[in-house]
């Protein structure tokens, strides 16, 4: 009977195991969607958000009422050393023709990307430590960054971006098939 039971429920675990797909194990860490795209023959897939519950609607929200729209996911949960951030502003979510790409040169109105590779301790001349992040970023008003807003559906936020966005050293990283896919919520 043990070896019966013991042979059943290892079918079954291998059964569970072999259903999974790649995708399935690469949003497991937050359900609530995924920021990714690539860039120097990389893959970066950002999926997590934070622990605390209090925080919890600053990783994907809308607000009508001051027009901004904001998505923020982390590479891993609560580390905030390597994540991307991306806004809109000038946005009213509920009022644009979908789907809707950012032009260049509107006043008022752009969409951001703001993607931290990193942060480093560095000591200033009074020998006081500090944190330096590695952030790269661009803007649809005035860079070579382009974002597109496919849908939103079911709270769910989808689009595109793409284009070159550069780090306050003035080193710049080409970002090509960025894709967001993230709940919302509205403010």
């Amino acid at each position: 009977m043990k070896k019966i039971f013991y042979l059943f429920s290892l079918a079954i675990i291998t059964l569970a195991c072999s259903s999974c797909s790649n995708d399935d194990l690469e949003i497991a860490d937050d359900a609530t969607g995924i920021i990714k795209f690539d860039y120097q023959n990389k893959s970066v897939h950002f999926t997590a958000t934070t622990t605390n519950l209090e925080q919890e609607d600053v990783y994907g929200f809308s607000d009508p009422s001051i027009q901004w729209i904001q998505m923020l996911r982390l590479a891993k949960t609560n580390d905030f050393s390597h994540k991307v951030f991306i806004f809109m502003s000038g946005t009213d979510l509920n009022s644009l023709l979908l789907p809707y790409t950012f032009q260049s040169g509107i006043v008022g109105e752009d969409a951001q990307i703001n993607y931290t590779v990193d942060q480093r301790i560095e000591t200033d001349s009074n020998g006081q430590d500090f944190v330096v992040t590695n952030t790269y970023a661009a803007t649809t008003y005035s860079n070579d960054f382009t974002l597109t807003i496919l849908s939103k559906e079911d709270g769910i936020l989808r689009g595109t971006f793409e284009g070159r966005i550069e780090n306050q050293d003035g080193d710049s990283i080409m970002v090509k098939n960025g894709t967001f896919d993230v709940q919302i919520v509205e403010k």
